[in-house]
């Protein structure tokens, strides 16, 4: 099981072992796609998102490398990448405290009860992207 919490500092759990991503522009990456889960990205759209003061090349290859080192970490099931796009899918009982938290609209009292535990602080505290 997955886990991501994007409040209060940025953490990722596989199966109970916290993952370190000790590669900022990786962190950046999965924060973006955790944010907008299921929904497939242009590559040209993440690699100006992330990488806005770099040319071209070199911001689409930061996204392979950082893409890459994701895969390696986490393993290649959550993300689908092809020449255009990338996405993130969690699977089923996997948690993204964000989603979690977005759920509680229309949710029932212990969905309510999750999403107020899943909230731990700002959102993404130290990235200051635009995004």
């Amino acid at each position: 099981m997955l886990e991501v919490r994007l409040f209060g500092n940025l953490e990722v759990q596989l199966d109970g072992e916290k993952v370190e991503l000790p590669w900022r522009p990786a962190q950046a990456l999965l924060a973006y796609l955790a944010l907008h889960p299921n929904q497939a990205h242009r590559r040209e759209k993440l690699a100006g998102l992330l990488w806005p003061e770099s040319e071209e090349s070199n911001a689409r290859r930061y996204l392979s490398q950082s893409l890459w080192r994701l895969r390696k970490t986490l393993g290649d099931d959550y993300f689908s990448a092809d020449r255009l796009s990338i996405s993130f899918a969690p699977r089923p009982g996997d948690q993204v405290d964000v989603v979690i938290l977005e759920s509680a609209e229309t949710a029932s009292s212990e969905k309510l009860t999750n999403s107020l535990e899943a909230y731990a602080g700002r959102l993404l505290p130290g990235f200051y992207e635009d995004w």
